[in-house]
């Protein structure tokens, strides 16, 4: 009997995905139409798709080879990691134009990884608990929007030989960095709060580039922000304040331009705010920004 209505349940499937682009999934339904899982196995990946969400989903979600296919979350929907902790909650893997959308993704060992020249465009997410990093850009491209990354025990995003634009992100209570940029990464930011992340609030690292916007980095158990290895980071009206280290630190090479303004002092229990190491970091337009102490000239 179960085998009967397991083969009804694919007839019905494979007739909704032959006969629409637009789906819906409710997962808190047994049976194939309870995963959107089932429906990437028969959607065209190279048409234009658009599954709808609700409920809770105990699914770990792999795109494959896909262009133009959004995922939108119903009211409350949740995607929750059944891997304990081996999969990303969402890998997108050489895909372009995939839109992820109002989800609260939960667990993985990261909650959405994009990696192998995709195209990646996340808004209004929440990702957290995951057990490394909230979101990881590997090789690809990516657009954040309005996504909460919290709580998650590595580093709440990394940017790994990529370009992305943000904006209104919020990235706090991460065992590691908020963010790691590394690799001739690039990342616009425009409007950002970093907080409490244990590792420190911003990693700019080997070669790559961050225009940092109406950004607040505070109360980060390290550095604010640290620019390492040939790179380079400028600012608008950013405010970095209360960290438990330097509020920037500038080396190798690199170079901070403060042209924007903004705040930076009650850095590093009276330290430097923004700190240059000898020779090798520089620190530009520092007459233009509230700065409490620095050594940069």
């Amino acid at each position: 009997m179960k085998k009967s209505l397991l083969l009804v349940g694919l007839f019905l499937l494979t007739s909704l995905v032959a006969n629409a682009s637009t789906f819906y999934v409710n997962c808190d339904r047994t049976g194939p139409t309870g995963k959107i899982s089932n429906f990437l196995k028969f959607i065209n990946p190279i048409e234009p798709n658009v599954i709808k969400v609700s409920g809770t989903c105990h699914e770990n979600i792999q795109i494959n080879s896909f262009d133009r296919l959004s995922l939108i979350a119903m009211p409350g929907a949740t995607l929750l990691d059944t891997s304990n902790g081996g999969q990303p909650v969402i890998q997108v893997d050489d895909s372009r134009r995939i839109t992820i959308q109002g989800f609260t993704i939960v667990g993985g060992n990261t909650g959405i990884t994009c990696l192998n020249g995709s195209l990646c465009r996340l808004y209004s997410n929440v990702i957290k608990n995951a057990d490394n990093a909230g979101i990881s850009i590997y090789d690809s491209e990516a657009n954040l929007w309005n996504d909460i990354v919290q709580d998650n025990g590595g580093n709440g995003l990394i940017i790994d030989g990529s370009r992305v634009r943000a904006s209104q992100l919020t990235v706090t209570g991460t065992r590691g960095l908020g963010m790691n940029i590394a690799n001739s990464s690039s990342l616009t930011l425009d409007g950002a709060d970093l907080e409490n992340n244990q590792g420190g609030g911003i990693f700019l690292v080997s070669n790559s580039g961050l225009n940092l916007l109406n950004a607040t980095v505070t109360q980060n158990p390290s550095a604010g922000i640290v620019v390492l290895w040939n790179s380079s980071m400028a600012t608008y009206q950013v405010t970095v304040t209360n960290n438990a280290a330097n509020g920037v630190y500038v080396e190798g090479n690199s170079t901070v331009d403060l042209y924007g303004g903004g705040t930076y002092t009650g850095n590093n229990q009276g330290g430097p705010d923004i700190f240059c190491a000898l020779h090798s970091g520089i620190a530009v337009h520092l007459d233009r920004a509230t700065v409490g102490m620095t050594n940069c000239n």
